[in-house]
């Protein structure tokens, strides 16, 4: 998933985004965009719904832009060691937990009638 940046200055928004012949196709069904040749990036109205409209336009691709959440290092889906390692801890203390109750229920359920 590539990233495509969204900016303002002044009173427009810059999209910046390595090249794709994809990519400039969708820029280019944007009403009002521009492209600056010399710097290489394109510009859009800064229209208040602009940014959803980018980011329905360049689905599938991260669309940051001041405001959104900084996008995440990790690249892979598995938690961090130290959550794995508390959550093995979890699971062998509920396994403990249950031999114990099932230890309790045998011992005491019997009397309690």
């Amino acid at each position: 998933m590539a990233s495509i940046v969204v900016r303002p200055d002044n009173g427009r928004l810059l999209v910046l985004f390595a090249y794709s012949p994809e990519r400039v196709a969708k820029i280019k069904t944007v009403p009002g965009r521009l492209w600056h040749g010399p710097e290489k990036y394109w510009s859009v109205p800064n229209d208040l719904d602009m940014i959803a409209r980018l980011s329905v336009l360049f689905e599938g691709d991260r669309v940051e832009h001041p405001g959104s959440p900084p996008a995440s290092p990790r690249t892979t889906s598995a938690p961090p060691p130290r959550i794995r390692r508390s959550t093995r801890f979890c699971s062998r203390l509920s396994m403990v937990l249950a031999a114990s109750s099932d230890w309790f229920q045998a011992s005491y359920a019997p009397n309690a009638r």
